[in-house]
């Protein structure tokens, strides 16, 4: 099957695959890192992936969860040993292109098709704040390493960051001349690059 999503485990060991082709098995794969050694797989035995593809993968800092989003508006974590299912939230998007978890491995970020994005808390499954600035989907997120911050980067062809607490738009990045689609912080929290359909990637100041 193809592979359409990766995550790295906190400590390199480990990499999670997500394979998402129609008419396919989509299952996310867990791999030994140094030897390619398959570890682990989960797939509909497990009564958790269903006949979607899956969209995206994150692996939880602590390095105990794995969350993923298929294509039938769920968001999915399951423990990343044993490969046994925590919990399913269902969204009111369309679909979640892409999530993040927070530093603190406390809440997810989720990018939404219906030009929003969400902080989830894991623990409650209940949507903290929704950021609604951007006009067109939103294809990709991330969170400040401090955790105070989210980037997210949209079909509207901006990225915007804004506040974690109380979604308050602190800066919109208006260079990019077509859809914006992936979007990263630089360790120190200094600097952000972002890509686009626009064929080009761009590095600027995120204070």
């Amino acid at each position: 099957s193809k592979v359409f999503a990766l995550a790295w485990s906190p400590d390199g060991k480990r990499i999670a695959s997500a394979c998402s082709t129609a008419g396919f098995d989509k299952t996310v794969h867990i791999w030994n890192a140094k030897t390619g050694s398959p570890i682990l797989r989960y797939d509909s035995s497990y009564g958790f992936m269903p006949n979607f593809s899956v969209l995206s993968l994150a692996w939880s800092p602590d390095g105990t969860r794995i969350a993923s989003t298929c294509g039938d508006k769920t968001v999915r974590i399951w423990n990343a040993t044993t490969g046994k299912p925590i919990s399913t939230f269902k969204t009111s998007s369309d679909w979640v292109s892409a999530i993040a978890w927070s530093p603190d491995s406390r809440c997810l970020a989720l990018a939404n098709a219906d030009c929003t994005a969400e902080i989830l808390d894991t623990s409650t499954l209940r949507i903290l704040l929704t950021y609604r600035g951007h006009r067109e989907g939103v294809r990709n997120i991330a969170w400040s390493p401090d955790g105070s911050r989210l980037a997210t980067a949209s079909n509207d062809r901006t990225v915007h960051i804004w506040d974690a607490a109380n979604g308050a738009c602190l800066y919109i990045y208006q260079e990019h001349a077509a859809w914006t689609t992936s979007v990263a912080w630089s360790p120190d929290g200094t600097r952000i690059a972002s890509a686009s359909n626009d064929r080009t990637v761009q590095v600027w100041q995120a204070t």
